[in-house]
């Protein structure tokens, strides 16, 4: 009898010592998940709130521009909050910052910095890390700090004019908050397949890449009233830009009360005219829709009862300073179509 019990004992120790190192590979490999989801935890770098500004909305169209050199100085996290928040986040009211008809957000924006690339949450406006390394070299403008790649997801839009629409709506808002806290960025359209180096999916498309940084040279610029024309002259509001992008809102069903001549006119120059600032550093006056390739082949037409209208500018008329013909007359000119 001893010996049956000593057999067992020695068989339960024969089996805890056989056991026992894979217990230990067991509460290794949770320790290893713990800290792995540690380690992802903290990859989730939380955004400081955005900043506001109290720029009204008139002074920050005119102030859009494209920059193309940056001093290399570094923007804060407090700045690019902002930024990101007006390109893609969530109001005030838990409307996104751009408008899709169908909800289908689109586009994934990486942030792409010195230490690492990350994507931007906006359900709570924060950064998670997407891959390690400095991709600074891709696309243009090498001596900017930061840079947007804004690419296209397949998977939730299978219509890429749809999801361009989103995008320009983003870049847009970046050039808006960028300009008002004086940095500067520019829309690029070309090398953007290299986003691919940062080994985006498959159903991700690279579409635009926008750096971030400050401008080399700083903006100067002076209040030059734009000359008179048949449309009345634009006015200054009193909405900021950020009450504009938290308090937008978007309808589908208009009454039959028809549009003043001064709201035809704040809304064609705002969309396609130009700035009623000069610039000092370009010496010239800027369109309030900035164009990364300078130039602006797009027309504008107008349709009510009494007929079409075409919304251009004149450049009789000379400019003062050089004696060019550099000031610009805006105004509708009826064109009757049989």
């Amino acid at each position: 009898m001893r010996k049956i019990i000593f057999g067992f004992i020695i068989c339960i120790m024969l089996v805890f010592v056989a056991v026992l190192p894979v217990i230990g590979e067991f509460q290794k490999i949770e320790s290893e998940n713990t800290v792995k989801n540690i380690k992802i935890n903290f990859h989730r770098i939380s955004l400081p709130p955005p900043m506001f500004i109290d720029m009204i909305l008139e002074e920050s169209i005119c102030r859009r521009m494209s920059v193309r050199s940056y001093t290399g100085e570094d923007v804060t996290d407090e700045e690019l909050s902002t930024i990101l928040w007006a390109a893609y986040g969530v109001t005030e009211n838990g409307n996104r910052s751009i408008f899709n008809p169908d909800e289908t957000f689109s586009t994934i924006i990486y942030v792409i910095r010195s230490d690492a690339t990350y994507k931007y949450v906006p359900e709570d406006h924060s950064l998670s890390l997407f891959k390690n390394g400095n991709y600074l070299h891709l696309g243009q403008y090498d001596d900017a700090p930061i840079k947007f790649g804004l690419v296209w997801d397949m998977d939730i839009e299978s219509e890429e004019l749809r999801g361009m629409a989103d995008i320009g709506m983003i870049c847009q808002n970046i050039y808006f908050d960028a300009n008002a806290l004086d940095l500067a960025t520019i829309t690029t359209g070309m090398y953007v397949e290299e986003l691919n180096e940062l080994g985006i999916p498959s159903n991700e498309k690279p579409e635009i890449i926008m750096p971030l940084g400050h401008p080399s040279n700083p903006y100067d610029f002076t209040y030059d009233p734009l000359p008179n024309s048949n449309l009345p002259p634009v006015e200054d509001n009193t909405i900021t830009l950020e009450d504009a992008i938290n308090n937008r809102s978007i309808v589908n069903t208009w009454d039959d009360s028809p549009l003043s001549l001064l709201e035809q006119s704040q809304l064609m120059w705002s969309s396609y005219g130009y700035s009623y600032l000069w610039d000092n550093v370009n010496n010239k006056r800027h369109r309030t829709l900035p164009s990364g390739i300078g130039y602006y082949p797009f027309k504008i037409f107008a349709a009510d009862s009494n007929g079409v209208y075409q919304y251009f500018y004149n450049t009789d008329i000379p400019d003062s300073r050089q004696g060019l013909n550099l000031e610009f007359c805006f105004h509708f000119q009826y064109n009757s179509y049989n």
